[in-house]
């Protein structure tokens, strides 16, 4: 099958150019996946061809949606991502929609769109399991944002703290490294993929530490800090960090349901259920 992937740019790594990445590397194996960006595609050789028939359109962002508009294209899915950037906003001319978690679809039905929820896709066998301290030693700050850091310094003075922010990072080798990991949305799935346990800590909200009690009411806000919204000072922070369980693994839930071969069936899946009704 002919697939392609649309982002606005592929310039740098961050949410929506990690998942084109983490979905291209599994569909590439049974298919035919070409890359459309309306900007900069510096992490891929992949390219597209305007004059290709292609079986399904995967689309992030609504330049996208636009710029393939009048291609040879049996089925166009779009993914909104997030409930602020307007590139996520949904516009008419795709077959189906997506949101990736409850919050962005209760957020686009207000402004027309009905959705299918599907998260965001890890690559497991890359985010692989590792063991942590059976006391807490090692911690990790990993966000874009500098919003935080200074609180999570100020708390994290008794413990080997390592800070990952910016474009650009590969944060793999940082969170094998962790025993906890102070993080936010696809930062969360991933270092719960390898074992660890995580604070979500996000433009000064809070959800606190991931358990396998909250984890499905704080996804349904993508791990964001928004569900608790939480304003933590360093001895909020310093009281979280006591919750640190080392039997605490919810690996086993990543693999059932972000696993990257699940997502992409599920967007298969929703591609054949369009085009029985077509």
């Amino acid at each position: 099958m002919n697939i392609l992937l649309t982002n606005h740019s592929l310039d740098f790594r961050a949410g929506s150019e990690t998942w084109v990445l983490t979905i291209l590397s599994h569909l590439s194996k049974n298919h035919n996946v070409d890359i459309f960006t309306t900007l900069k595609n510096t992490l891929t050789s992949s390219s597209f061809n305007r004059n290709k028939h292609y079986d399904l359109a995967l689309i992030n962002h609504n330049s996208c949606l636009t710029g393939i508009s009048r291609w040879d294209i049996n089925v166009r899915i779009f993914t909104s991502h997030g409930i602020i950037p307007n590139l996520e906003k949904p516009i008419s001319g795709a077959d189906a929609y997506v949101a990736v978690s409850e919050e962005v679809q209760e957020h686009i039905k207000r402004i027309g769109f009905d959705s299918h929820v599907i998260r965001n896709p890890i690559d497991t066998d890359y985010f692989s399991y590792s063991p942590v301290h059976k006391t807490l030693q090692n911690i990790l700050y990993l966000n874009n944002r500098r919003a935080n850091k200074a609180l999570v310094k100020a708390t994290c003075i008794p413990w080997s703290l390592h800070i990952m922010s910016g474009q650009n990072i590969d944060p793999l080798h940082a969170i094998l490294w962790s025993d906890l990991v102070i993080t936010a949305g696809r930062g969360c799935y991933e270092s719960l993929s390898c074992g660890k346990n995580v604070i979500v800590l996000n433009r000064g909200l809070s959800d606190g530490i991931v358990t396998r009690e909250n984890i499905k009411d704080l996804r349904k806000n993508n791990c964001s800090g928004r569900n608790r919204a939480l304003t933590y000072s360093t001895e909020d922070l310093a009281a979280e960090l006591t919750k640190y369980d080392p039997t605490r693994n919810l690996r086993p839930y990543i693999l059932e349901n972000n696993n990257v071969a699940l997502i992409s069936n599920k967007y298969l899946s929703l591609y054949e259920s369009i085009r029985a009704i077509h």
